[in-house]
């Protein structure tokens, strides 16, 4: 008589031993998803392109910017005399300065757009050298803004 166990334990190593094939191990980010190009589309009469994008992803990767017509919106501020589009209102109150982009406004002034949130349109390039531990992302030179919504409280 032969034990029963043997062919158990003969069933049980065959299938632990499928199991220990070598598996591919795929990368946790598509690299094909990185290279997409930015979104840059005929927009408002401009005479190139404008690239739509989030003032997070100019902030956060500002050369891949630089040279482009961009479309971004956020918290327009007065910082020291020097306009800056922050992220919101909040890193507006702290100054973050290093988290926004100084915006030059000798072609589109922007006076009423201050304290609001706004959508500006700009030539994007490298923040001019600076002896100031914090800098802007980088600096728009604007050519136009809208959507201007001013925070301001009315006088009586």
């Amino acid at each position: 008589m032969k034990p029963k166990i043997f062919p158990f334990a003969g069933m049980l190593i065959a299938i632990s031993l499928t199991g220990c094939n070598p598996r591919q191990v795929e990368s946790p980010v598509n690299p094909v998803a990185q290279k997409v190009d930015i979104r840059c589309t005929v927009h408002g009469g401009f005479d190139e392109r404008v690239c739509a994008t989030s003032a997070t992803a100019v902030i956060s990767n500002p050369s891949r910017y630089f040279g482009r017509m961009v479309a971004v919106r956020g918290y327009l501020a007065d910082v020291n005399g020097e306009k800056l589009l922050f992220l919101n209102r909040d890193a507006a109150s702290i100054k973050d300065i290093s988290s926004a982009i100084l915006c030059d406004d000798s072609k589109h002034p922007l006076q009423g757009e201050i304290g609001g949130y706004v959508t500006l349109y700009g030539k994007f390039s490298k923040t001019p050298d600076s002896n100031y531990l914090f800098v802007p992302a980088g600096k728009m030179v604007v050519e136009k803004a809208q959507d201007a919504y001013a925070q301001r409280k009315e006088e009586p």
